[in-house]
């Protein structure tokens, strides 16, 4: 049996999800999508600190403060940024007319906008980067909203394991994906859809028996 925090810890939370399709796409890809010295900055040294991390040269204590330092002198530099600018403002309101209840949150780390708001009875998040380019948008959806494809493949391959309204919908530059919690008998997982009903798995964590 398995524990509920099994499935707790790995809990479909969107923007941090969006942050990582994001960052692994950025890996492919020769030239970075961001725009700001604050998106380089954080990006180089986070992926300098994982490549020395791999190699066992930083320690846990040098890790965490070169992390501060990467952070502190980010916001620094960028201590004066309005909480949304007239470019996130101006792509925001030509992508969705309809939009009502609109909240934002900066995060800094990554130099984009979160908006939070609600469109045609249904709740988005859109993310967009200071300079005014859309990132992602998503949604948290339940399997009788999946397309007809990407149900039947999840359904030949994992059953009834998927976690009904623990789905979470991303559109990106490189289409539309669902990101779906499976819980085996031996490992949760965060599993990628592709519109074509293709699957791979994104995350795995192992299942800790009761």
């Amino acid at each position: 049996m398995l524990l509920v925090g099994a499935f707790s810890s790995i809990r479909i939370m969107i923007p941090d999800l969006v942050f990582a399709v994001y960052h692994k796409q950025e890996r492919s890809c020769s030239q970075p999508s961001f725009k700001t010295t604050k998106g380089l900055v954080v990006k180089i040294s986070l992926g300098l600190i994982s490549h020395l991390k791999q190699f066992k040269l930083f320690s846990m204590k040098k890790l965490l403060t070169a992390l501060m330092i990467t952070v502190l002198s980010s916001a620094a530099t960028f201590a004066n940024t309005n909480p949304v600018n007239e470019k996130v403002l101006k792509t925001f309101n030509a992508e969705f007319t309809t939009a009502s209840s609109v909240t934002w949150k900066e995060i800094s780390q990554h130099g984009i906008f979160r908006a939070s708001f609600i469109n045609d009875d249904q709740q988005y998040e859109a993310f967009i980067s200071e300079d005014g380019d859309l990132i992602a948008t998503a949604r948290t959806i339940a399997k009788k909203q999946l397309p007809i494809e990407v149900a039947a493949s999840m359904e030949k391959t994992y059953g009834k394991n998927y976690i009904d309204n623990s789905i979470a919908e991303i559109n990106m530059e490189g289409g539309t994906a669902y990101y779906v919690t499976v819980i085996t008998d031996k490992a949760t997982l965060i599993v990628k859809a592709s519109l074509d009903g293709s699957l791979s798995v994104f995350k795995k964590q192992k299942s800790v028996a009761a």
